[in-house]
């Protein structure tokens, strides 16, 4: 963040102005990504003990209040970068040529960028201060706990909580991945995917943002995150074994076994050994009584922020996929032209965060996915009731699109199933 910042205040030639906006626009996206962590609750407890740890006289003004102080001194960030961008703006309209007047010159444009940036930096320095004494704080705090045999409740409690979620994830991805590899390693479309573009899997959540499961979602969201820096690879085996998991911690190679036929099937890169990338997006969206409540008297911004982070890496993979398929066939080319149309789609339903319980959003991301050939993960709390009835509507809804059967049969085909399949 503070890179892009001072590749704004060291510009000084009009061939830099076609980026000048960008990276505006990314220094606005680390900002509310750090705005976003220090809400954590693991940072506001260890700004609350960083204020009763340290004596009034060592506090001073800065560090009267921590919690209050962050949350005002982001309001200042925001208000700076808000004018930084009004001047940002406003090079678009001026010619620093230098052949029109003296005044519009190339100096002058530093000029007019340093007073906003010191302002912005004088905030965002604090900021980082008061946040570097709240880790040390709560390492200090780990080791003590650790020292005197406590169960530790910060960084190495934290730690903890990620590894068992992470395993579950990872255990889940090789599920998904051994069941997609088998499904599909008959098309030779689907193997250039995987060793061009990797690994697409969705994770589809119906956890609420009330209550207990609030928390849960956050560690839903985290575990997901994690499964991309997971690599994959495939190897010839028998098909009587599973896979075999190596590496460290967030840097996990799963090496998937493939019987034989099937294994001389893939493209040669994958046979030598190439790792496959994986792509996890999730969305969610709280559907039961709880989520009525948080609707109307609780908080949605963790599901919106989830969402739209969300997205982004999606939009990411869908780019490279346009890239990947621009010089081919009509038929590739229609594929991607609708996957595109569905993205906006769901990008109009991401951003309608007014909306209570928007499922469409997952109408739209699940036939986005079928047409991407990506891997399905739907739960919920207990992955039971709520999950047995999106997983129900959804298999419905499929007999009908992809296999002719009659939407008068619709409610008695989703009664069936859910009389005597769950």
């Amino acid at each position: 963040m503070l890179h892009s910042t001072n590749i704004i205040c060291r510009s000084s030639s009009s061939s830099d102005l076609g980026n000048i906006n960008e990276k505006f626009y990314n220094l606005q996206t680390e900002v509310y990504r750090l705005q976003s962590h220090c809400n954590i609750n693991l940072m506001n407890e260890a700004l609350e003990g960083l204020q009763k740890a340290m004596s009034p006289k060592a506090r001073g003004p800065l560090f009267g209040q921590h919690c209050t102080t962050v949350s005002l001194l982001f309001d200042h960030i925001e208000s700076a970068l808000s004018t930084l961008g009004g001047h940002v703006t406003g090079l678009d309209q001026i010619d620093f040529d230098g052949t029109t007047s003296p005044a519009r010159s190339k100096v002058n444009w530093k000029q007019i960028l340093k007073d906003p940036s010191h302002t912005f930096f004088k905030y965002l320095e604090d900021v980082v201060s008061i946040l570097k004494k709240a880790v040390y704080y709560i390492f200090l705090k780990d080791a003590f706990d650790l020292a005197y045999e406590r169960v530790p409740l910060g960084i190495q409690g934290y730690r903890h909580r990620r590894d068992i979620c992470f395993s579950h994830a990872v255990t889940t991805l090789a599920t998904s991945f051994a069941t997609k590899l088998r499904q599909c390693a008959v098309d030779p479309s689907y193997s250039l995917q995987l060793a061009q573009l990797g690994f697409l899997v969705y994770w589809e959540s119906l956890l609420s943002t009330h209550g207990d499961e609030s928390g849960m979602l956050e560690d839903f969201f985290v575990a997901v995150q994690d499964l991309n820096n997971v690599k994959l690879k495939i190897t010839c085996g028998d098909g009587q074994h599973g896979p075999i998991i190596t590496g460290a911690r967030y840097k996990v190679t799963v090496e998937m076994p493939l019987e034989d036929t099937l294994f001389r099937l893939l493209p040669i890169e994958l046979q030598k050994g190439q790792e496959i990338s994986v792509c996890a997006v999730m969305f969610s969206q709280g559907i039961n009584e709880q989520q009525s409540i948080a609707d109307r008297i609780g908080d949605n911004s963790l599901q919106d922020a989830i969402n739209i982070e969300n997205f982004r890496t999606l939009k990411q993979y869908l780019s490279q996929l346009s890239s990947h398929f621009a010089l081919a066939g009509e038929e590739s080319k229609k594929k991607v032209a609708l996957a595109l149309t569905l993205a906006e789609e769901l990008q109009n339903h991401v951003h309608n965060t007014r909306k209570r319980k928007n499922i469409e959003i997952f109408a739209t991301m699940q036939a986005l996915s079928r047409l991407l050939n990506a891997a399905r993960v739907t739960s919920c709390k207990s992955a039971k009731d709520r999950t047995a009835m999106a997983v129900t509507l959804e298999q419905v809804q499929i007999l009908i699109k992809d296999f002719n059967m009659a939407p008068s049969a619709f409610q008695q085909a989703l009664d069936s199933m859910r009389r005597y399949v769950y």
